[in-house]
């Protein structure tokens, strides 16, 4: 679990700035300190995210298997950090949250999206993958969507390409969707923009045994909320197959508009930020 950031600098204009990152990290129930890279790199901490302000100080903690990311100050602006996946900047004005969604990013731990009433919607993990295969075995699923890989080492790896590229790069997705009274894993729910930002869409998928319960609407409103006022978005969009008037009611009743048919037997939804809907939980 992150347990707080370590700024590992020897220059003075960088500690300063830290220091403030310090106090803020402090505040928010974090701990936070300052090394000096020495002794930075003979007592790395696994729940530490590291933050260095030079490439050679990076790759000495990187050696010493530290979860680290480069940060820039008002002396270190020509620095360079091949192969990072962070680099902060401005260290005193990011938030907490950013820090430790770098080091879950790093320790391969999922992010959580949000909370409902009885959900946990949070990123996918290889680990989900037993249950998932579970879900889509019943071919009340497939009927209307694709289903997984037969094979499940292409699943595997789709997944591991997944994280990676869609999760890691565009910080959005398709996540699973856990019930918090029991930990099960119940289905999956997200965003995606395989047509380009300009099209985002939703989609959704609750196995068969948790079916007609409020539970596809109540993460699909919630992520409506996210798709909005964390990405920005003002237009979703979903596409149901043409007869799936269970999906179609959803749509509905999240306030999405029906458009369309396609030529291949879906049906285009469009749900806009200002309806209303959403905002006020109807």
């Amino acid at each position: 679990m992150f347990r707080g950031v370590s700024f590992v600098t020897g220059d003075k204009t960088a500690r300063i700035v830290a220091m403030k990152a310090c106090e803020a990290l402090n505040n928010s129930g974090y701990d936070a300190e300052m090394c000096a890279p020495a002794e930075a790199v003979c007592k790395v901490r696994d729940d530490m995210l590291y933050l260095a302000d030079d490439a050679e100080t990076v790759k000495r903690l990187a050696d010493a298997s530290a979860k680290v990311c480069g940060f820039m100050h008002g002396t270190n602006k020509q620095e360079r950090f091949p192969g990072l996946k962070y680099v902060f900047d401005d260290v005193d004005e990011v938030d907490s949250d950013s820090y430790r969604k770098a080091w879950e990013r790093l320790a391969g731990c999922p992010w959580t999206i949000a909370k409902t009433d009885r959900l946990l919607i949070r990123e996918t993990t290889i680990d989900d993958l037993e249950a998932l295969y579970d879900i889509y075995s019943d071919p009340r699923i497939t009927r209307y969507q694709d289903g997984l890989y037969e094979d499940r080492e292409a699943e595997t790896q789709y997944m591991k390409d997944y994280i990676e590229k869609i999760y890691g790069l565009m910080g959005f997705g398709i996540w699973s969707l856990v019930r918090l009274e029991d930990n099960t894993l119940i289905g999956r729910a997200g965003l995606s923009a395989a047509n380009g930002f300009d099209n985002i869409e939703l989609g959704f998928t609750v196995g068969i045994p948790w079916q007609r319960q409020g539970y596809a609407y109540e993460a699909c409103s919630q992520i409506l909320r996210f798709a909005e006022w964390v990405l920005g978005v003002t237009r979703v969009y979903a596409s149901v197959k043409h007869g799936n008037t269970a999906s179609a009611g959803l749509c509905v009743k999240l306030g999405f508009e029906r458009g369309e048919e396609t030529h291949d037997g879906y049906i285009r939804y469009l749900w806009r930020a200002d309806n209303g809907q959403i905002h006020n939980g109807s």
